[in-house]
């Protein structure tokens, strides 16, 4: 699985609570370094920040859609402040899961679980 988050603490907390349940997780800070990761390995879920420099989540979710549209319906956003903004169009209208921030880390790892089916 591959989390990519922008902010380092919250990544790390993410990544440990993962491990905790038997996940193998692989970190990157940005979708433009997400990219670079998946074009060397396979991962079966992505937990994705919606909004990152360089490439944020919406254009990360784009690219991954139009090279590798079986991990699309992998991913899973999480993000903080939706209400009434692009970003809950975006959602809306990818079908995507996702997370509000802030989050339990229990209820990523049931959405994860969840997502792997």
């Amino acid at each position: 699985m591959l989390v990519i988050e922008d902010e380092e603490a919250l990544g790390e907390a993410v990544a440990a609570a993962l491990a905790d349940e038997g996940f193998s997780p692989d970190r990157a800070s940005d979708g433009e370094q997400a990219l670079g990761k998946l074009r060397e390995r396979h991962y079966d879920v992505i937990i994705c920040d919606l909004k990152m420099p360089k490439v944020d989540g919406i254009a990360f979710f784009r690219e991954v859609s139009n090279s590798m549209p079986h991990i699309a319906r992998r991913l899973i956003f999480v993000t903080g402040d939706v209400a009434g903004t692009d970003a809950e169009q975006f959602l809306e209208e990818s079908g995507c899961r996702w997370v509000p921030k802030p989050f339990r880390l229990r209820d990523l790892v049931r959405v994860t679980r969840e997502t792997l089916g």
